[in-house]
C-alpha cells in the first residue's frame, strides 16, 4: 500500500513537473516575441528545466527535514480511535510512546493541558528549519468550546449592542442546584409552558 501510493504519488510530481516546465517556456516565448528578441534556443530550455529541478529539490529538502522526526501522541478518550486511525494512514508518521514534545511532534488529548500550551507559547511559532510542533488543544478555548462560556460570551455580546439575547439564542437557565435562584426562574418556566399546553389540549378537545 505504501509503495503504491509512493509511485502515484511521483507519477502525479512527474506530471506537475511537466505541465509547470512548458508553462515557464512559453512565458518565456512570449516575452522574447513581445521584445522582438531571439527565438529560445535548446540551451535556454536546458536553463528553465534545471532552475525548475532546483527550485523543487529545495522544497523536497524542507520537506524532508519536517518528516524526519515527525512522531504522534494520541491520548485516550473523546473518539481518540478515530484520530488514531487517520494519522496511522500519514505512512512519515510514527508513535511517540510519552506525552512530551521532547519526543512528539504532534500531540493529541482529550482534555487541554496547560504544560504543553507553555511548551509552545516558549517557541513562539514553527520554523521551516525545524521538526514541526502542533497540539490540538487552544488557550482559551472554553470561551467557545465550553456551553457554559459560550452563552455567557454571546449573551454578553447581545447586551452590549442593545439586542435581547434571547431574541437570537434559545432560553437558557445556568444551574449550579435546587436552591439556586436561576432553578426557581427555570421551574417557573417550564410549570408556565406545561400550563400553557395543558390549557392548549383542553381547546383542542
Amino acid at each position: 500500500m505504501e509503495q503504491t501510493f509512493l509511485v502515484q504519488k511521483q507519477q502525479q510530481e512527474d506530471e506537475e513537473f511537466e505541465r509547470e516546465l512548458q508553462d515557464e517556456i512559453e512565458r518565456e516565448v512570449l516575452r522574447r516575441e513581445e521584445d522582438e528578441l531571439d527565438p529560445i534556443t535548446q540551451e535556454e530550455k536546458q536553463k528553465i528545466e534545471q532552475g525548475l529541478i532546483d527550485k523543487r529539490q529545495k522544497l523536497k529538502d524542507k520537506e524532508k527535514l519536517l518528516q524526519i522526526t515527525q512522531k504522534y501522541y494520541i491520548g485516550g478518550g473523546n473518539n481518540y480511535q478515530v484520530v488514531k486511525n487517520q494519522i496511522k494512514q500519514r505512512y512519515w508518521w510514527t508513535p511517540a510512546y510519552t506525552e512530551d514534545f521532547t519526543d512528539a511532534n504532534f500531540i493529541w488529548t482529550s482534555w487541554k493541558r496547560d504544560k504543553h500550551i507553555d511548551y509552545l507559547k516558549s517557541k513562539s511559532y514553527n520554523h521551516l528549519n525545524q521538526p514541526l510542533k502542533i497540539y490540538n488543544r487552544i488557550d482559551n478555548n472554553k470561551q467557545l468550546t465550553n456551553k457554559k462560556g459560550l452563552f455567557l460570551n454571546m449573551k454578553e455580546y447581545y447586551q452590549a449592542i442593545g439586542v435581547d439575547p434571547f431574541t437570537v439564542l434559545p432560553v437558557t437557565y445556568l444551574v449550579k442546584n435546587t436552591g439556586d435562584v436561576e432553578f426557581q426562574r427555570f421551574a417557573g418556566h417550564y410549570k408556565q409552558i406545561a400550563d400553557t399546553q395543558r390549557e392548549n389540549g383542553r381547546k383542542l378537545q
